[in-house]
Formats: structure tokens, C-alpha cells, sequence
């Protein structure tokens, strides 16, 4: 299928509807349509008829370049596309082609745009009627660090010991899809469950015998209802940057029903001179005498604190166990 022209397409529409709208997409053609008076202003604003000196060149030009151009333009308002649209064009034979997907229980959300949409990255719209019971994934992957002795079960009643992957690993990585397969993770040694914003800090955060580690970046606190759901009750604490979008993603699990703590340690005023940065963006301006007083600080000045800096003091490892005591 050859993609007509632009002004072939608006040829099309002036012929086959009563008007035309101009758009930032065709006004060049309708300006130039206007200059040659082939269409003219109707009652409304913006809006464009054909003239009769046009209709004669448009039935020409469309029967020498555009012969299907008919069935074409009633093909796009099936599917509730634009023949203006360029894009659109592809969505056009991919419908026209009636390709069968095969049939899956659970989809990619990436998967399924490339398939219904134009590319992979487009919002997600209703999935076509062949995967329509298809579960849409994201697949995120869970990443934890789990305290000695800890466990996962699986709905099969089997067990995973968690030591070993650690010893291997470094860490325990769930992907998404996997969760319906476990029961729950046993986490006996666990007092806290850490939730800790950015990489470095939770690859580098020291070992915790007492306690669990959760990779949460983002505003994912999808990460942190999968893993509490599946773990014996403990107390919940975030660590993340001290800027307003760590701010947001620590308040944001506190709307959700998460009853977690705050953990700036003791010391995190001495950085505020060596490491503290300048914001791009300012704070809001809202009320923040409920947080540690330091994040009123940044605020004021503009400042922002990436919370790597803070776990490599020497005085981290007994601010967590200080927190782990009074909080547990």
C-alpha cells in the first residue's frame, strides 16, 4: 500500500465530508488550497469546504494517484484513525492484514503495544479481542537482600534456601511472573524491612543480620505490597535521597497504608555542608515540620542530598542498629 500525499488525503476529506478542520498537521495544504480558491470559510471558525473549481481538480488528481482512496478513508474511520496521521498508515495494514496472534495467558505490556499500537512505548490501550484474557505484565524484577536463614516456599510446599543465592548473588531477584509461584518468604532472623531508593545505595548498604533489604525505585511501591504481602510483619523503614521526588516516594507509601518510618541518621547535618547540592527545580512550598528537621532545611535553601554519601560514614552501621532497637 502506497501512503498518499498529504494533499491527497485532504483532497479526500474535503470531497467525502462537508468540511475540514484546519490543524497544525495540514494547515499548509489548506492555506494553499485557499490560496487557489478551491475551498472556502465555512460559518465556523477553522473550518473548510470545497468549492466547485476544487472538486474538479481533487476528482482528478485523487483517480490518477489515489484510485482506492474510497475504501481507504472508511477503513480509517473503522478503526478511528486519521489518514493525516503518517503513522497511522501502518496500523492501517496491520489491521488490513488480519495477522493472528497466538494465543498467550500472560502478556508483556511492551509486547502488546508493539502488536496493537504503533510502538512499544505507547500507553497501553485495551488489549485486541484475541488477548483479551491475557494478564498485561510490566515485569518488573524484585530485588532483595534477605537476612541469614531466610527462606522462600513455594506454592508446591518446595523450599528455596535463600543463603545459598545469597552467597552466589549477592542478593535474591524475583521476577515478576514468579510470584504466583511462592507462597511466602520466611525471614526468621528479620526484624526491619529496609526500603532503599537508588542502586548504589542498596548494593552497598552493609549487611544486616537482623534485617531484609528492598531495591524500591521510583514511586514502584507495587514492589513493596508484592513483598510484605508474602513476609511475617515487621516493621517498615525507607531510605532514600533527601530531595522532593524522595520525599514524594516515602509519602506516597504512607498513603498507600504502609505504616513505614523515615531514616535520616543523626549525623546527616555535616553533609548538608560537604555534600548537599543545589536543586534544578525548587521544593513545593508546603508544610514539612512532620519530617526529620533537616528536609525543612534543604527546602529553604534549595538544597537537595543523595543518600549514598550518608551510608559511607563510619557511624551508619550503629544509627541502623540504634533505629532497628527503638523501631522493631
Amino acid at each position: 500500500m502506497k501512503i498518499p500525499s498529504l494533499e491527497d488525503v485532504v483532497w479526500a476529506e474535503l470531497v467525502s465530508s462537508p468540511a475540514v478542520k484546519r490543524l497544525r498537521r495540514n494547515e499548509r495544504v489548506i492555506d494553499a488550497f485557499a490560496v487557489h480558491g478551491w475551498i472556502t470559510h465555512t460559518s465556523r471558525r477553522d473550518e473548510f469546504a470545497i468549492t466547485e473549481s476544487g472538486r474538479a481538480v481533487a476528482e482528478k488528481r485523487l483517480a490518477e494517484h489515489w484510485p482506492a482512496w474510497r475504501e481507504d478513508l472508511v477503513a480509517f474511520t473503522n478503526l478511528g484513525y486519521s489518514p493525516e496521521d503518517t503513522g497511522a498508515w501502518s496500523l492501517l495494514k496491520r489491521a488490513q492484514a488480519n495477522q493472528i496472534p497466538r494465543a498467550l495467558t500472560r502478556i508483556n505490556r511492551r509486547t502488546l503495544n508493539t502488536w496493537d499500537h504503533r510502538h512499544s512505548k505507547v500507553a497501553t490501550g485495551a488489549p485486541s479481542k484475541t488477548l483479551a484474557d491475557a494478564q498485561v505484565t510490566v515485569d518488573e524484577l524484585t530485588r532483595l537482600r534477605l537476612s541469614p536463614g531466610s527462606q522462600i516456599i513455594l506454592q508446591t510446599g518446595e523450599t528455596v534456601d535463600c543463603d545459598r543465592l545469597m552467597a552466589i548473588f549477592g542478593e535474591v531477584a524475583i521476577p515478576e511472573r514468579a510470584w504466583e509461584n511462592i507462597r511466602q518468604i520466611e525471614t526468621p532472623k528479620s526484624r526491619v524491612l529496609f526500603s532503599i531508593e537508588n542502586k548504589g545505595a542498596f548494593v552497598d548498604f552493609p549487611p544486616m543480620l537482623n534485617a531484609c533489604l528492598l531495591f524500591l525505585p521510583g514511586d514502584n511501591t507495587g514492589a513493596m505490597q508484592l513483598v510484605t504481602s508474602h513476609m511475617p510483619p515487621q516493621t517498615l523503614i525507607h531510605f532514600g535521597d533527601l530531595d522532593p521526588d524522595g520525599i514524594q516516594i516515602y509519602e506516597s507509601m504512607l498513603s498507600r497504608g504502609f505504616a513505614v518510618r523515615h531514616f535520616v541518621p543523626g549525623y546527616v547535618d555535616e553533609y548538608l555542608i560537604t555534600h548537599a547540592q543545589t536543586c534544578k527545580a525548587p521544593w513545593p512550598q508546603r508544610d514539612y515540620s512532620s519530617l526529620h528537621p533537616v528536609i525543612s532545611t534543604l527546602a529553604s535553601r534549595a538544597l537537595w542530598l543523595e543518600h549514598e554519601a550518608l551510608l559511607l560514614d563510619h557511624r551508619f552501621e550503629a544509627e541502623l542498629e540504634s533505629m532497628i532497637q527503638q523501631k522493631s
